[in-house]
């Protein structure tokens, strides 16, 4: 089995019928796909370990936002894999992972995997894993800002214009 975490939100796409289309050529390869669109279904099926028995991989099928939820929800030790379908897909250009659900297919067949280094943040008690870069202060703001733009804005356009307002407030701002 095959759990693909799909994030119905992310991107500017029709991230169904991508992940439909993931889920096909997967069972045509011979894999058993199991997709799982709500958040809650995810977590709750990753932290089941007799549901993850048989389990082979998890593809994150999302943007980076999702990636870095499944990693800190990922079985220690269960492979991971990426389907890109979100506004930037940093994690899964900076590792390879096209956007084209034949060549997902092909590489989970092969079985190759390779260690990723994980950085641990933590806070008042509470730590997440993260896997390309953590940010604070001023470049953290202007990412929530962005996060609250509707999807489909171009990224050139939506981080110059989401800069000025944090620039232009009180730093650091006030609780």
């Amino acid at each position: 089995m095959i759990v693909v975490a799909a994030n119905p939100y992310s991107g500017a796409s029709d991230n169904r019928r991508r992940v439909e289309a993931l889920a096909r050529e997967l069972a045509a390869g011979g894999e058993r796909p199991r997709v799982v669109w709500d958040a809650r279904e995810r977590v709750a099926t990753l932290a089941d370990r007799a549901a993850m028995a048989g389990c082979r991989a998890v593809v994150a099928a999302g943007g980076d936002g999702t990636v870095a939820q499944v990693i800190n929800e990922l079985p220690p030790g269960t492979p991971l894999a990426v389907f890109p379908a979100g506004t930037e897909n940093l994690f899964a250009a900076a590792y390879g992972f096209a956007d084209d659900p034949a060549a997902l297919v092909r590489a989970l067949a092969a079985g190759r995997t390779r260690a990723l280094d994980l950085g641990r943040a933590s806070v008042l008690g509470k730590s997440r894993f993260f896997a390309l870069m953590l940010s604070a202060g001023l470049d953290a703001e202007v990412v929530r800002s962005c996060a609250d733009w509707p999807n489909g804005v171009r990224r050139a356009s939506r981080f110059g214009a989401s800069a000025a307002p944090p620039t232009s407030r009180r730093w650091p701002p006030r609780s």
